[in-house]
């Protein structure tokens, strides 16, 4: 038996795995994490030089280490070798890479084209006496030192991970998009402090629309337009368009800051909406999500300010405050946050939270005027900490928590309408409680219909655009939600209607 017979080519997908088949090869599909498989898996491998293909995506890269640290364990180990398919589209596979050659391509042509890129392929060396896990470390003295690098000296720091949070309706947004505005035409940070070098801002924004409320904000602050780039989605290999996210969407991402190299600002807001399926008040899920994302940031020497909103608390540390879970204020080397000035309303405070890489800053004030974000020169003597510590003391005239509620909830919905579960979610993401938004919801006089039809029919939130009450008979009692699939049992235009 020759040596390329001999060969067994592992895939993920049984698919995938037929259709090699049926150019003459021999496939064998490994699902990941198929422990009862496992031993059958083995069986077919002995004795055979194994030929990894993996997806084109960060999953197919970490199933082919699965299938690796597998083969490792076995006595003796295979000769194996990773082989990476050329032409392949984002997320496809083998099947994918048949396919691309058209109907016309002839099943020998195809084999011979594969079992060339396998003669090429590195081999890999597995040994039953080593573990695919192992320790890494760096002596020291072999370690080089270097300085902390700033794109906002003593404020915001290259290559690292910045919190930025605070309660909605507070600008936050409007400060991200200053800092943009100073990144893009290389000025003079409002403290004085020196200028960052002229670079490239990535956007991710999910909550303001780029046409109507980015570009317009960046414009009246002067930014260079042609140096900031907005994200707004990840395109699939179907040709199709889904949400960015930080789980499954690092390689296109890395991709991305190799087409910018002088990126200098990437802005996450709210980083919430970008979680995936992490759940971002587990510790250990978050940490997970973060790590990737504070190395991606030091490989390329970019500042990650991620936002965030507050939890609902009064008084206590500015750090347990921030919405979610402790790990994004933990993996963040700088946390700052964005508050209300009680004696007045208008003035923004921006008060450092922690700082790990340089003595404490300054906080500093500003006020958002005919579309821009003006800032004071002189600086503020206060803390987060001990700005929220006066929150224990509500005086009159200060928001309450429905009325932060409105404003956040007014804000969410002035772009236009959006599904009720979107709303109730990040309304808990953002620390409001189920009765305060209802409260909240309201006030507003918000109008809830459905939009589509049968299962993929959704219930919406609107703001009103005309008010016309008439009388409705209440179809439920005072204590039960008329929440998600019961909306339409009440007329949101009543005020006995609205919970």
């Amino acid at each position: 038996m020759s040596p390329v017979n001999k060969r067994v080519y592992v895939v993920e997908r049984v698919e995938a795995a037929k259709s090699l088949w049926s150019i003459g090869l021999k496939g064998l599909a490994w699902p990941n994490g198929s422990e009862d498989l496992r031993m059958a898996r083995f069986q077919a491998v002995k004795g055979k030089e194994v030929m990894v293909l993996p997806a084109n995506n960060q999953a197919g890269r970490e199933h082919a280490k699965s299938v690796l640290a597998a083969l490792a364990t076995l006595q003796p180990p295979p000769a194996v070798k990773v082989v990476e398919l050329p032409r392949v589209p984002d997320g496809g596979d083998v099947l994918d890479w048949i396919n691309g050659h058209g109907d016309a391509a002839e099943p020998a042509e195809l084999r011979r084209q594969l079992e060339t890129l396998a003669d090429q392929a590195e081999a890999l060396k597995l040994s039953s006496n080593e573990t695919t896990r192992r320790v890494c470390t760096v002596r020291l003295s072999d370690a080089a030192s270097r300085p902390v690098e700033w794109l906002w000296p003593g404020r915001i720091p290259s290559g690292k991970v910045t919190l930025l949070s605070g309660d909605p309706g507070l600008g936050k947004s409007y400060l991200t998009l200053s800092m943009a505005a100073h990144v893009s035409r290389g000025s003079v940070w409002p403290d004085r402090a020196a200028a960052p070098s002229l670079g490239t801002v990535i956007l991710f924004s999910a909550e303001d629309d780029v046409e109507d409320t980015i570009r317009p904000r960046l414009e009246l602050m002067g930014a260079d337009l042609s140096a900031i780039v907005a994200v707004n989605g990840v395109r699939c290999a179907d040709g199709g368009r889904r949400e960015f996210n930080l789980v499954d969407d690092l390689d296109p991402l890395k991709d991305l800051l190799r087409e910018h190299p002088n990126s200098r600002l990437l802005v996450v807001d709210p980083i919430s909406a970008y979680c995936g399926r992490t759940e971002s008040h587990k510790n250990a899920e978050v940490r997970a999500m973060l790590a990737p994302l504070a190395t991606l940031a030091a490989e390329h020497g970019v500042a990650i300010v991620a936002v965030t909103h507050l939890s609902k608390g009064v008084g206590g540390k500015a750090v347990y405050r921030s919405s979610g879970s402790l790990a994004f204020a933990a993996a963040a080397r700088a946390v700052w946050h964005v508050g209300r000035d009680r004696d007045d309303p208008t003035r923004r405070l921006l008060l450092p939270v922690k700082m790990n890489l340089s003595p404490d800053p300054t906080g500093m004030a500003y006020r958002i005027l005919d579309g821009c974000v003006v800032w004071e020169t002189e600086p503020v003597a206060m803390t987060a900490d001990d700005l929220l510590a006066s929150e224990t003391d509500h005086q009159p005239g200060d928001p309450t928590e429905r009325e932060q509620a409105g404003d956040w909830l007014h804000e969410l919905l002035a772009a236009g309408p959006l599904p009720a579960g979107d709303v109730q979610k990040q309304a808990r993401d953002c620390g409001f409680s189920g009765a305060t938004l209802r409260r909240a919801k309201k006030a507003l006089r918000v109008v809830v219909k459905r939009e589509g039809f049968g299962a993929d029919g959704k219930w919406h939130w609107a703001l009103p655009t005309f008010i016309d009450a008439h009388p409705a008979h209440r179809c439920s009692p005072e204590d039960v939600s008329t929440y998600d699939e019961n909306e339409h049992l009440w007329d949101p235009f009543t005020e006995e209607g609205q919970t």
